[in-house]
């Protein structure tokens, strides 16, 4: 089955690669949509505990971050997968005690909530997860002072060190590369910013996208999963990618048309696949389609815009 998946991909990579070549040609055009890089204390507490719960770092030497570590394992070793679904509210506080009660007020909504069908969680699952946001950030609310006051300042000046480069590599670049995303995904400029916060780790991959209050938000990790800096191209490549996912959502364009799919299947049919896998090969490799497309799309972007 592995191995049938494997070629499946490679099936599929293929044909999402020509896609992106015959729909993206390079333009002279300019996006006023714009990259805007941001710190958040809060937001970085937050990762090195996430990051630290996931085993790829150790936790700082404050026991409500031990604490708040302790919480999320357990919970991950009860079956409660919390993903990246608090994330998008740390970017948009001031503190962990805000955080801490917008999820009390969360799980006591979804507790009055009925069970609907369709629904990735269950009520239960949903307040269960809540919860456990609930007490880590409680936890870490217990010492967040202590962790601006000691560690805060000289993370917060590397991070805006590393803005300020990015800024300077992608230069006038950067709104011929905007435009580029947008005319892969074949939609209108949508004229807003495009929030990138950085910050010092964060659980593997090293960067997602959000939805926020204000819109999507972007979170990329300076350190890769062993906790080594980044460099400023591959960071560079890691924010092209999460601005084409939040371009995404801003224009509602699911990263690929409707004739893809059928492209791949396409494909697909002519490989030599197991009969008895070969259906099942081809819906795991579509359900990957949209972010190979993402993928695919970010790697042309670098090559045609800034020739990395």
């Amino acid at each position: 089955m592995l191995a049938a998946l494997a070629l499946a991909f490679l099936a599929l990579v293929e044909p999402v690669s020509a896609l992106v070549l015959e729909r993206s040609t390079v333009k002279e055009d300019r996006s006023e949509t714009r990259l805007t890089f941001r710190t958040s204390a809060t937001l970085e507490y937050w990762m090195l505990a996430r990051t630290a719960a996931a085993g790829q770092s150790a936790p700082l030497r404050i026991e409500g971050m031990r604490h708040a570590v302790e919480i999320m394992r357990t919970a991950e070793e009860d079956g409660i997968a919390l993903g990246a679904m608090g994330d998008a509210v740390f970017a948009q506080v001031a503190s962990m005690e805000e955080a801490a009660d917008l999820f009390a007020e969360a799980g006591e909504r979804a507790a009055l909530d009925p069970t609907r069908p369709g629904l990735e969680l269950s009520r239960e699952q949903r307040v269960a997860r809540f919860s456990v946001f609930e007490e880590a950030a409680r936890a870490l609310a217990s010492t967040e002072a202590s962790f601006r006051s000691i560690h805060w300042l000289a993370r917060q000046e590397r991070q805006e060190k590393f803005a300020a480069t990015l800024e300077a590599w992608y230069g006038e670049k950067q709104s011929a590369a905007i435009a580029f995303l947008l005319d892969g995904l074949g939609e209108p400029d949508p004229q807003r910013a495009i929030p990138i916060y950085l910050v010092t780790s964060m659980p593997s991959p090293g960067g997602w996208t959000v939805r926020t209050r204000s819109g999507p938000s972007c979170m990329v990790s300076l350190a890769d999963h062993k906790g080594d800096l980044r460099t400023v191209v591959e960071l560079a490549e890691i924010v092209v990618h999460e601005a084409l996912h939040a371009l995404e959502e801003m224009t509602g364009e699911p990263g690929f048309d409707a004739d893809t799919p059928n492209l791949l299947r396409r494909r697909l049919a002519t490989r030599d696949l197991p009969v008895a896998s070969k259906r099942a090969a081809a819906s795991a490799a579509i359900r990957q389609l949209p972010h190979a497309w993402v993928f695919a799309h970010t790697q042309a972007t670098m090559r045609h815009v800034f020739g990395s």
